[in-house]
């Protein structure tokens, strides 16, 4: 993919997700099943980039038709760079055992083969039992292959990776209990490749651009396209204003403070927000990890009773814990514990608001000028 940013002076080339992989292995699995046979097909990522695919071990049988994509995550470093992730299509609705994904028309059912992963564990964006597919890429191959299949056919996709399982092993997903193989993945099914200094720089950058060109005594942050979309659907601010810090939100507030802003609205993932909690600011899991830990002491902190404490600190991710957590007062624990971070962080100087929501959940909490006390 002919993609390129600039960092530092170097010219890095994109890639393409295993959620954007699977998408194209697909539709050329589709093309064979209906005697379309192509080399390469082109497929739309979810922010809005055509990406050229090449395809490859296409097979074509009375029942099902196959395809490969090679995995290229461009100038990025990632494990699964140059794995074959394949599709296998078959007409009519799946007869085995396996849990499904199933689109809204219910004319395509989606499951992992070979080498992608198993939820086994709550606190995911899949349910236990379901392959790893991710939303993302879910809804990639759905609308995708929409455009493709005859309105009166019902089609079964499966999605295998050979070298899946052994992959998996230097990744997180075992610690996640996702177990077997990889998760398909991508939020937008594009690898902008950065490294992490790089990655800083170029956000400091974005955040003196807005500064100069809004005019405005305010910065709304957010830690990933999640956040920005809950900014567009829960607060009056827009999502075009909002800036993704990635896991870097320390420097950011630093740089906020440099630049001389007034105010800072932060919203993200309850996730992140507990990480805050703890005053730890950034929230990659390879620096600091200590969700559960940080939510158990908000809990006791609450109220909560020795039952809950013992879920929590139990549970898979936070997404988990939050099922088993009723009532406000964990979250506004939550809450004014980052604020009091966010707040020191640049010494009282700035005006702090934070909102964080769960997937299952939606909004848990958000400040409104209260102090942190």
């Amino acid at each position: 993919m002919e993609r390129y940013i600039y960092q530092n002076g170097k010219k890095l080339r994109c890639g393409y997700t295993t959620g954007s992989s699977a998408t194209g292995a697909s539709l050329g699995a589709l093309c064979n099943l209906m005697d379309e046979r192509v080399e390469g097909i082109e497929i739309r990522a979810l922010n809005g980039w055509d990406i050229p695919l090449v395809l490859h071990n296409q097979e074509k049988k009375d029942k099902y038709a196959m395809a490969s994509v090679i995995k290229d995550p461009g100038d990025d470093p990632d494990i699964t760079r140059g794995i074959h992730i394949y599709s296998k299509v078959s007409w009519g609705k799946p007869s085995d055992g396996r849990r499904y994904f199933v689109n809204e028309e219910g004319n395509i059912y989606l499951t992992g083969g070979n080498g992608v992963g198993t939820v086994t564990k709550k606190g995911l964006q899949v349910g236990v039992g379901y392959s790893a597919i991710n939303p993302g890429p879910r809804r990639m191959i759905f609308e995708t292959l929409e455009k493709k299949i005859p309105s009166e056919k019902i089609l079964t996709v499966e999605i295998s990776i050979p070298e899946g399982e052994e992959k998996a092993k230097k990744t997180f997903n075992p610690k996640l209990g996702i177990v077997d193989g990889l998760s398909i993945l991508g939020s937008t099914g594009i690898v902008k490749p950065m490294s992490e200094d790089a990655l800083i720089d170029s956000l400091k950058i974005e955040i003196s651009v807005y500064k100069e060109e809004k005019k405005k005594d305010y910065v709304v942050f957010t830690f990933g396209n999640y956040g920005r979309k809950f900014i567009k659907e829960h607060t009056n601010y827009s999502e075009e204003e909002a800036i993704i810090t990635s896991n870097y939100i320390g420097a950011m507030i630093d740089e906020a403070y440099r630049l001389g802003f007034k105010k800072v609205y932060l919203a993200g993932h309850i996730g992140k927000f507990v990480k805050l909690a703890g005053g730890i600011f950034n929230t990659h899991s390879k620096v600091a990890d200590a969700r559960l830990e940080i939510l158990t002491a908000c809990a006791v902190v609450a109220g909560e009773s020795s039952e809950i404490l013992q879920k929590i600190i139990g549970s898979n991710t936070t997404e988990e814990a939050v099922e088993y957590i009723e009532g406000t007062k964990v979250w506004e624990v939550v809450g004014k514990r980052a604020l009091k971070y966010l707040r020191e962080r640049t010494y009282g100087e700035i005006e702090m608001e934070v909102a964080f929501f769960s997937f299952e959940k939606g909004k848990l909490y958000e400040s409104q000028g209260e102090s942190d006390e």
